[in-house]
């Protein structure tokens, strides 16, 4: 629930910004949704039903950004696993320089 809340605030932010008592009554809900089961209601009455009557879309939604971005994450991972490894590499020939420098100045 407080996810979808962010996501739609994301979105409508800069024009709800222009509403006075708004960051109030943000607090107010926010401390709604934590206390007396808010969340569970504002799920279970409106969120759920909003998400069930859009099933088909969101699940095509959600696999075109699986297609579209889980193939860059995957190129992403292998460069930063490259990176890690001449990083470690880089830092034993560095230790290893300064133990041999260490043990040839004394």
């Amino acid at each position: 629930v407080f996810g979808c809340l962010n996501m739609a605030e994301a979105a409508s932010e800069p024009f709800f910004q222009w509403f006075p008592w708004y960051f109030h009554c943000k607090l107010g809900l926010l401390i709604w949704l934590q206390s007396r089961n808010g969340a569970e209601k504002m799920y279970r009455e409106f969120l759920r039903p909003l998400l069930r009557k859009h099933e088909e879309s969101v699940d095509e939604a959600l696999g075109y950004l699986d297609r579209e971005v889980g193939g860059s994450v995957s190129e992403a991972e292998t460069e930063v696993g490259k990176l890690v490894a001449f990083a470690g590499a880089a830092s034993r020939a560095v230790k290893d320089a300064i133990t041999h420098f260490l043990s040839n100045a004394s």
